[in-house]
């Protein structure tokens, strides 16, 4: 899955750690970017641009990368055979490693990409369980029952 940067930062004349291009900034901010400034703590006004096309591609993204981790993790713990409550537990593992993976590839920086931490590690972390429990219990029957 690919990521967008979301985000343009600008301080005062020039451009700072931005991901998305300036092209792509100027063409955001003509349909319907949203501008966010916020005062630093030694007075100067930072602009930050973000294009919520790229935003909403990224949360697909995430989406996405989440059910198919959901769905081979199912897989995996319905072929090592766990049941109850270590089978529950491993989802948790799964999306905590795909959270991790994620933060890594971005290089710790979400800035460009998401405008809060939590969208990346916490939201939609109850979105894919049922992914997981019906590829759980369909592995598991197929190897151990049937």
């Amino acid at each position: 899955f690919f990521l967008r940067g979301s985000g343009q930062r600008g301080g005062p004349g020039k451009k700072r750690g931005s991901v998305c291009a300036r092209g792509e900034a100027k063409m955001a901010a003509r349909q319907g970017g949203v501008f966010v400034t916020s005062k630093r703590s030694d007075g100067t006004i930072e602009k930050e641009l973000f294009s919520p096309q790229c935003m909403k591609q990224n949360a697909m993204a995430i989406t996405n990368g989440r059910t198919v981790t959901a769905i081979a993790g199912g897989i995996f713990s319905g072929i090592l055979g766990l049941t109850g409550l270590q089978g529950a537990l491993c989802y948790f593992l799964y999306m905590a490693l795909f959270s991790a993976t994620l933060l890594m590839k971005l290089g710790l920086k979400y800035q460009p990409y998401f405008t809060s931490w939590s969208q990346v590690c916490i939201d939609g972390l109850f979105s894919s369980i049922t992914t997981y429990i019906l590829f759980w219990t369909l592995a598991y029957n197929s190897v151990h029952v049937f």
